[in-house]
């Protein structure tokens, strides 16, 4: 059965649908790229590297590595070279992948998440309100006085 490709909005994915990528797409969630030819991927709104990193699928991944490199224990999920993650983008090259992982379960999604956190005050802040304070007070005094005179 061949079925036709078509775009869907973002909200429509779920895990283990298929994505196919080509030059100037957005990354739509965490993806397992299963093919892959030329693949790059700009990282950089999570990652702030300024050039592209390349993807390939796993068997493309195994021709190049040598044996005698040991595999990491906690591997960084950036270094993946078979993930590509939700608000990245494709820079060239083309790929075929299944979704991994949709809306605030991504990467990006958890970052969003840990950023609007309560916000403790800086030695800033903390003067910025003093001085302000000290502007309402002396503004509150001199209109009365202003009024009178």
């Amino acid at each position: 059965m061949v079925s036709e490709k078509r775009e869907v909005p973002f909200e429509d994915l779920v895990p283990g649908d298929i994505v196919h990528l080509s030059a100037g797409d957005m990354i739509p969630a965490d993806i397992r790229l299963v093919s892959s030819k030329d693949l790059f991927v700009s990282q950089s709104a999570l990652t702030g590297e300024a050039m592209p990193v390349e993807k390939y699928d796993t068997l493309a991944g195994v021709v190049e590595k040598s044996g005698d490199e040991a595999a990491p224990t906690n591997p960084d999920p950036f270094d993946q070279s078979n993930l590509c993650f939700l608000g990245t983008t494709v820079i060239s090259g083309s790929g075929t992948a299944i979704v991994v992982r949709t809306g605030s379960h991504t990467v990006f999604g958890s970052l969003a998440k840990s950023v609007v956190g309560h916000r403790t005050l800086t030695s800033f802040d903390r003067g910025v309100n003093a001085v302000t304070w000290v502007l309402i007070r002396f503004i509150l005094m001199m209109v009365p006085i202003v009024f009178l005179l």
